[in-house]
């Protein structure tokens, strides 16, 4: 016996969360979101704490959820792979299509931008 196709109706939603640097939560300085600088360690753990924040948060309203999280700043390698919760799958590196928001397809549900920020000189 072939198992129904699922439909619109059973689908598991499918999520992307893209995470920028400079506007999570408690980054509060330059050295914080550049590599090559002392507090970026500090920065990195505070951007994954707050990934892991918001797909808690969307499993919990949808336990079925299938969750992407796109590293979305700079070299695209900031958030920390062995720290990132198990649920959520994760883009990281480079090249990659689509930049900041890379797994983006015709299935996904929602997108959420977590941490993004105006534009350098912007305001």
């Amino acid at each position: 016996m072939k198992a129904p196709k699922e439909t619109n109706e059973t689908k598991s939603p499918k999520v992307l969360v893209s995470v920028d640097m400079e506007g999570v939560s408690g980054i509060v300085h330059t050295s914080e979101v550049n590599p090559d600088r002392y507090d970026y360690e500090r920065g990195r753990a505070l951007m994954t704490a707050e990934a892991n924040a918001v797909v808690a948060g969307v499993l919990d309203a949808e336990p079925a959820a299938d969750v992407l999280v796109a590293d979305g700043h700079g070299p695209f390698r900031n958030l920390l792979p062995e720290q990132l919760d198990r649920r959520a799958r994760l883009v990281r590196g480079k090249p990659r299509p689509l930049g900041m928001v890379a797994g983006l397809d015709g299935d996904t549900d929602a997108v959420l931008l977590i941490g993004y920020h105006a534009r350098a000189g912007a305001g």
